[in-house]
């Protein structure tokens, strides 16, 4: 619903991703140690995929986008090498915290951390359950 958004349907020879995990472990390991260069590179991911068809799922592409985003891909290859393991565990965990809390497709925004609004919304639509919200909440204290 963004105006400014690039989508192209998957086209060209590179094959489509079989899973966004490769790219989700890779977006943990750099917001934990490149925290300066986490939103660039979360940015990078989508518009890879969206925009350029790029397979974000392969280790090297994932290497690449860092690249492009000034993160030293050397060190990052490092770091992967180191904590893997731990941050694939980690959004797995994510991943079925979220099932629990409802969220069956992306995009879903989680509203109070207990009502989730799944799909592309509209601004319109997000202030009024805003609204909402605050009109049915009890302050503290009563």
């Amino acid at each position: 619903m963004e105006p400014a958004a690039t989508f192209r349907v998957w086209a060209g020879d590179a094959a489509q991703p079989a899973s966004s995990l490769p790219a989700q472990v890779a977006a943990k390991l750099v917001a934990e140690e490149f925290p300066n260069r986490s939103m660039p590179f979360h940015r990078r991911l989508l518009e890879a995929y969206f925009a350029e068809n790029r397979n974000i799922a392969d280790n090297d592409e994932l290497l690449q986008l860092a690249t492009e985003v000034g993160i030293d891909a050397t060190r990052l290859r490092e770091v992967a090498g180191e904590r893997s393991a731990e941050m694939t565990e980690r959004v797995i965990a994510d991943h079925n915290g979220a099932i629990e809390r409802g969220v069956t497709g992306v995009p879903t925004v989680l509203f109070d951390d207990t009502f989730p609004v799944p799909g592309a919304q509209d601004v319109d639509t997000y202030e009024r359950i805003v609204e909402r919200i605050e009109a049915n909440r009890v302050p503290p204290g009563e």
